[in-house]
């Protein structure tokens, strides 16, 4: 099979808490939360492994194709940390994970949202990878 992915991508393990959102609503939360683990990533977006597909009543991907004003916030809050890095996405595809290799039960894609502040999905990216010094390091030449 042939690679067309626009950019390598950044393993990761890190847990996320993972919402759907109203945009016309002021990103008002709909549904309830459901947390997954982050198992890569790039500037574009991420690849999330979940226990269920849905908050709520709500399919994340089906809800946002059907809905243009919804869309899934991905919020990371570090242990030290009392305020989470919160960013927005739309649902890429989604697949059922291998039951004998993953320990989740579904993947889900996630393509950031373009319009949303680029120092906050920079914090967190730098955040996923573990850097803080993103500004002078590897994840500074991903946004250039």
């Amino acid at each position: 099979m042939i690679e067309r992915r626009r950019i390598n991508r950044v393993k990761s393990k890190v847990r996320v808490t993972i919402n759907l959102c109203d945009i016309r609503r002021d990103n008002a939360p709909i549904g309830s939360r459901i947390t997954g683990r982050i198992t890569d990533f790039t500037p574009y977006g991420a690849c999330l492994h979940l226990d269920t597909i849905k908050c709520g009543d709500h399919h994340l991907f089906y809800t946002t194709q059907d809905h243009e004003n919804h869309v899934v916030s991905l919020e990371y809050r570090a242990d030290d940390e009392d305020n989470p890095v919160v960013v927005y996405g739309n649902p890429a595809w989604y697949d059922l994970c291998s039951s004998e290799t993953e320990i989740a039960k579904f993947k889900l894609g996630i393509e950031f949202l373009g319009g949303q502040d680029q120092e906050i999905l920079q914090k967190f990216l730098a955040k996923l990878a573990g850097r803080q010094d993103a500004e002078e390091g590897w994840l500074k030449k991903l946004f250039q």
